[in-house]
């Protein structure tokens, strides 16, 4: 199934239930309590896509091999690829084996080796990266290594201003000649 959205999260789900209410699974009308049992039956997903948008402007992208509704709360995708959009400074884009999205939040955790790189050719690794939507920021407290043409740095831990696509990295280690 490919799902497209004009809105955040949550409205991906709701558009997903509602296309899935027609095929015979049971939803509570608005205001009536919808069973525990029928909340924590996973939803499996192949080929799944859709966007996030901040005050109409496109913010980000995500595209998932597999992913898995759990309890209306949670998804769990594998190998993931998202690109945070900047029509000025290009985007950001991230690969990873495996991620979890808070669909209460919008907030994300990618693991498992994430890559990714800016529009300026930087390219970073860590093991795990969590996106905080609301402070519009990317941050890994894992080991981190990012590429650059002359040179590579190391350090513990990173943290992206999405916005300002500032990148700063705790405890720097310089590698001079690049990789």
């Amino acid at each position: 199934m490919q799902a497209s959205l004009t809105g955040g999260m949550r409205a991906w789900l709701g558009a997903l239930l509602l296309v899935l209410a027609p095929s015979g699974c049971e939803l509570a009308p608005p205001g009536v309590d919808t069973p525990p049992s029928a909340t924590e039956v996973p939803l499996d997903l192949d080929t799944i896509s859709f966007q996030g948008y901040r005050v109409g402007t496109r913010e980000f992208e995500v595209r998932a091999a597999h992913a898995k509704v759990i309890a209306r709360e949670k998804v769990v995708m594998e190998r993931v690829h998202i690109a945070f959009i900047d029509e000025g400074r290009g985007p950001i884009r991230i690969d990873a084996p495996l991620a979890e999205l808070d669909l209460l939040t919008d907030d994300f955790v990618l693991r498992g080796g994430v890559t990714g790189e800016t529009a300026d050719g930087e390219r970073f690794v860590t093991e795990a990266l969590q996106y905080v939507r609301e402070a519009r920021r990317l941050y890994s407290d894992k080991p981190v290594r990012v590429i650059r043409p002359r040179d590579e740095l190391a350090g513990e831990g990173m943290e992206i201003d999405v916005e300002t696509r500032l990148l700063t990295i705790r405890k720097v280690r310089v590698v001079v000649g690049g990789a």
